[in-house]
Order: C-alpha cells, then structure tokens, then sequence
C-alpha cells in the first residue's frame, strides 16, 4: 500500500485550496436565495406507518449532525472539525462528502486555530467543485479568511473603508449575521444580553429626543417610533425594531435560568447585533 510523504500531501493541500474562494456571511444562499447546487432527486415515501408518532429525527451523516434553525431552515454543524454548511448533506453521495472532508482538513491545516468556527458553502460552477467560506473567531467577534480578500463588495455601505476601524466594523456585523444564521454552539450570558439591552435602549432615547436620528431611520420611522413607544411605555417594554420586540424581563428571559440563551435567543440576539453594527458603521463612514 503506497504511502503519501509530507511533500506530496501538501501537493494536494494546495489542489485543493485553489478551490477556496472567499464569502461572508450575507452572501450565503439562505441570505442571497441563490438556489442550492442541482443534485441527484432523492427517492421519495409517501407512507405514514400504522399509529407512527415519533418524534422528528435529526439526521447524521458521518460527523455531521442535522440542525434546525428558529426559521426551520436546516443546516449541519460537524463538531469535531468545527465546521457549519447549509448543503444538504442527505443529498450528497459518500464522494463528495468525502472532498469536502478533505477540503475541511486542507483548510485547517492552514491555521492552528482550534477554536475557529469553519462556515463552507461547496458549489459547483463550470463542472468544477468550489468551497466557499469564512471563519468565525469568536473570541475577537469577527470573521476571517485564510488568504487575502478583495473586500471591494462587502465595504459597499462604508464610504470610508481606508482604515481597519471601519473594516472591523463590517467585519464584526458579518459575525453577528454568522450568529444569527448559525446559533448552534454559540454561547450567549446574561451579562452580554444586559448589555444590549442598555444599548437599545440608549438608541431608543435617542430616537425619540432627535428628529432626525439614525436610530429611527435605520430601525422605524419617527412617527411609528412614537405611536409604538406610547404603548409600550404603557405595557412597561421597550422596543427592538419593528419585528422583534421583547419586554424588559422577557429579554432577560431568553438567557434562561442557567444564564445562557438558547439557539432562538441566539439566533435574535445576532440579529440585533448585526443591525447596531450596520449602524455604527454608518456613523464611521
């Protein structure tokens, strides 16, 4: 059995790696709703079997475990490499999962990040099998790729993207997107949950002393603001944006009694989160 030495495996590292190409998270296909690769039809049963009501399984291929976003989209999370992707695995023969496997280990051999989410997108383009993806850094809230990118897109809303200040701003919301998208794994406390609620609350002030605040024009318009505040000074609740709202005690509520958010609180918290960065980022630019 022929046996692959250091120089040749990292021959095939590179192959593999001149199939990267960089994303971020707003331009995964849940968020661009760009359909999904074309893959084989999967045969289908139609039939329900005598007094069957079992609870909903969650698939596995391999290391692959399914995940099942607040929205009730589906998305698989491998935690041994650290790794997300929106594919449907179910569709995918033991081949591909088997490149793709190798492209994971290509890419984290790049880096000694054990600690680094992994986000890969595989799609076929030409005939060709491409990855696209990013890394999520928890700790530094922000992602990160492993090679130089061309962030002429992603800098469209900041006018000046010439310092790191400015980039990091983008960078950070495109963190809060990942969590948002992905709440499997992140870990929210109570402290940091605090923390954004204070920060509503001081745009919410804002947007009700100046006419022309950015708060009200990025999350509602002044007269909605005013007729939303009224009622909710009244119930004792402060707003968060026109479709996600929570009292004050509620929005404590989503970290739980052990002080940590589950993955529906996650996912809105990200949401949040990604929205005071845009408006941060406007305030830079």
């Amino acid at each position: 059995m022929a046996t692959t030495t250091p120089a040749g495996r990292a021959d095939q590292q590179t192959k593999l790696l001149k199939h990267s190409i960089p994303i971020w998270a707003t331009q995964l296909r849940r968020y661009t709703e760009i359909p999904g690769p074309l893959l084989e039809p999967q045969r289908c049963d139609y039939n329900i079997e005598m007094m069957q009501i079992d609870l909903a399984r969650h698939d596995v291929r391999g290391d692959w475990g399914e995940c099942i976003h607040p929205s009730g989209a589906v998305y698989y999370y491998n935690a041994r490499v650290k790794t997300y992707t929106e594919t449907n695995l179910k569709a995918y023969s033991d081949e591909q999962l088997q490149r793709l496997g190798s492209w994971i280990d290509a890419s984290r051999a790049k880096i000694d990040r054990e600690n680094w989410f992994l986000i890969v997108d595989p799609m076929l383009m030409r005939g060709v099998e491409i990855y696209t993806y990013y890394y999520v850094v928890p700790e530094n809230r922000i992602i990160t790729w492993i090679e130089r990118v061309n962030g002429y897109l992603l800098f469209q809303e900041c006018t000046t993207a010439w310092h790191w200040n400015h980039k990091r701003l983008e960078l950070e919301a495109q963190y809060w997107k990942h969590v948002e998208y992905f709440p499997h794994g992140i870990d929210v406390h109570l402290p940091e949950v605090r923390a954004l609620r204070v920060q509503l609350n001081w745009y919410r002030i804002e947007a009700l002393a100046i006419e022309q605040s950015t708060a009200a024009s990025i999350f509602w318009t002044l007269d909605q603001m005013k007729e939303m505040a009224a009622e909710l000074a009244t119930a004792g609740t402060y707003l968060i944006s026109t479709l996600f709202f929570k009292s004050v005690t509620e929005t404590e509520e989503l970290a739980g009694h052990t002080g940590t958010m589950g993955e529906p609180g996650i996912a809105i918290y990200g949401k949040i989160s990604h929205m005071l960065r845009m408006m941060s980022l406007s305030h830079s630019s």
